[in-house]
């Protein structure tokens, strides 16, 4: 979490990446209120994970740490990305999950798929023998796979 504070703290003339610390520090209130009032929860972890993601997000030399593309993909993204097989895939809070070509680690990403759902998908998808799960905030989990190869979810 403090990397990815960093990170967009550092672009925040971005329009997103202004949403994306605004959404985090939501997220950062809700985490270091959970430490601080589940006993069975160390609220050192917590903390230590936050200073030091941060210090890691700022210790990147602007120089030699450049970012070789972005995409935007217009509304707050959740969940991290994921890349399976060269294919990068997230899930935004507008319902679409996005699928880019990241093969060719010099190019720049293309976009192969996009797959629109009526619910922002909050979760990190996960891959699994060819299907892709992600999990949506009305409380939908959807099972996705290529229609040549769909049989039974495993």
């Amino acid at each position: 979490m403090g990397a990815f504070v960093a990170y967009n703290y550092a672009r925040r003339h971005h329009v997103m990446a202004l949403a994306r610390l605004r959404a985090a520090m939501t997220m950062l209130l809700i985490n270091l209120i959970i430490g601080f009032s589940i006993p069975a929860v160390d609220w050192r972890a917590h903390l230590g994970g936050l200073v030091a993601g941060i210090a890691a997000g700022f210790a990147v030399d602007r120089a030699t740490g450049e970012v070789r593309w972005e995409r935007e993909i217009g509304a707050p993204s959740i969940g991290s990305p994921v890349v399976v097989d060269g294919v990068l895939i997230q899930g935004d809070c507008a319902g679409d999950l996005w699928g880019w070509d990241v093969s060719e680690p010099d190019a720049g990403p293309v976009l192969m798929w996009k797959l629109h759902f009526s619910d922002c998908i909050e979760s990190t998808p996960a891959v699994w023998r060819g299907w892709i799960y992600v999990g949506a905030r009305q409380g939908y989990l959807y099972g996705l796979t290529e229609r040549e190869t769909a049989e039974t979810a495993p």
